[in-house]
């Protein structure tokens, strides 16, 4: 899946957006990967692997279908337009296919990512009610003795001894105050530190129950119960909780899906189409854009300060001229005719009048019919000059005042004159233009070696 000339490392040097993309992309693949695994059943197998490889190659298609999207596809006949056709409605496919699995996946991701946070928030607001239940308790108590200290009060009271002579105490002749009239007095002073040996005992389980809560609050996580996002959205937008976290995945997906699916052919379009202008953005651009002329690399010349270029030269009017004796036969071979092989003539001589008329019909000077014998000759100057002096070179520039001094120089007194010149050659040549900063340039060429003007 390619977005421009060059290897994968120089598009995404030329084109950094490609990681944002790519990392969206990798979301989308790993959840259809993920649905194909649990639609499998989710558990290691052959099928679940063979599920997963089928969602993968979805996302994948999916992402590379738009990049073979142009154009052509709808403007160049009915053949074009029905491969067009077909292109779109498998990546349609191939896109709702993704959206499907992405809803699945990440609804489920959510929901069981809420649903452990709701219980990880109930838990702990439970244990906060349970330890605020406990001191309100452990303070109606007041402050207790320790339930040892109570029980040794106990058992001094029943170890009392009440018949000397027998040797028996309280315990004995009451059978441990079960049998209070025996020794009512002692025995109702042992009922009274029951009482408070059972409210020690309390006192001590909730301050144990407090300790043992305290330390679970502070080792849990502060996670508020309920889901704090989804009520925000739900105040907002008016909407149920259960309607705001279907639309949330809804939405969310169709984001994660038109980006990872169309991130690449944005990219690739922006590259082949690329947004020109003349004022300081484009300078900026044209400041970074080195030239080959088949020499060393060097920034763009400044832009010529006699003239300024306020519009595209008017269109060529050719007028009827006297028929004039053919020049010699020159190629029109390709830019990579040597410069040597095509030249001016040596004995050129100067510009008839039929010449002169010719320049002035093609700058616009003059009403008569065209001659087409006569545009055919500068025509095929035009294509002679361009094979000896420039050569193609991707990315190359050169400017159309340089070129223009040397074509003054190798036509002659047979050149016609700037305005006719600039009108013409661009279309003989097969030439882009561009202006940077007001200063015309040609695209895609380099000056041969012998071509430079000095």
């Amino acid at each position: 899946m390619s977005v421009g000339n060059g290897s994968l490392r120089d598009q995404l040097r030329d084109h950094p957006i490609l990681y944002a993309f790519g990392a969206i992309w990798l979301l989308e693949a790993g959840m259809n990967t993920l649905y194909g695994y649990r639609r499998a059943g989710g558990e290691f197998s052959l099928s679940a692997l063979m599920y997963a490889a089928v969602f993968l190659a979805i996302a994948c298609v999916a992402a590379w279908l738009p990049t073979k999207l142009t154009g052509k596809d709808f403007n160049s006949g009915v053949a074009s337009a029905a491969r067009g056709a077909v292109l779109v409605a498998l990546t349609l496919l191939c896109v709702a296919l993704s959206q499907v699995a992405g809803w699945s996946v990440m609804g489920t991701t959510l929901a069981d990512g809420a649903a452990k946070r709701e219980n990880a928030g109930l838990s702990r607001d439970t244990v906060i009610e349970a330890l605020g239940q406990a001191r309100a308790e452990r303070k109606a108590l007041g402050v207790q003795p320790v339930p040892e200290a109570v029980q040794a009060r106990i058992d001094a009271e029943l170890g009392t001894v009440v018949r000397s002579r027998f040797g028996e105490t309280v315990n004995d002749v009451s059978q441990g105050c079960k049998d209070a009239s025996a020794a009512p007095s002692a025995c109702g002073r042992v009922a009274k530190l029951r009482q408070d040996l059972a409210t020690a005992r309390r006192a001590a389980e909730l301050d144990a129950k407090i300790d043992a809560g305290g330390s679970k609050v502070a080792a849990a996580p502060a996670v508020a119960s309920g889901d704090p996002s989804t009520e925000v959205l739900a105040r907002i937008t008016g909407l149920a909780p259960n309607d705001v976290r279907f639309w949330f995945t809804v939405v969310l997906v169709a984001i994660i899906g038109l980006f990872a699916n169309l991130g690449f052919a944005i990219v690739q379009w922006t590259a082949h189409n690329p947004i020109h202008g003349t004022g300081s953005a484009a300078k900026a651009i044209a400041a970074d854009i080195p030239i080959w002329d088949s020499g060393p690399a060097r920034t763009l010349p400044a832009p010529p300060v006699h003239r300024e270029i306020a519009a595209a030269p008017e269109p060529a009017r050719i007028v009827y001229v006297a028929p004039q004796p053919a020049p010699a036969a020159a190629s029109t071979a390709s830019a990579e005719v040597p410069a040597s092989a095509v030249s001016a003539p040596a004995s050129a001589t100067p510009q008839t009048e039929a010449g002169a008329s010719l320049t002035a019909a093609v700058a616009g000077g003059s009403d008569m019919p065209a001659d087409r014998e006569a545009l055919a000759r500068v025509a095929d100057e035009l294509v002679t000059f361009r094979a000896a002096a420039l050569s193609a070179q991707e990315g190359g520039i050169v400017s159309e005042q340089d070129l223009w001094q040397r074509y003054q120089q190798w036509a002659g007194p047979r050149a016609v004159d700037f305005a006719a010149w600039a009108t013409l050659f661009p279309v003989c040549a097969g030439l882009q233009r561009q202006d940077f900063g007001g200063s015309i340039h040609y695209l895609n060429v380099a000056l041969r070696a012998s071509a430079r003007v000095h």
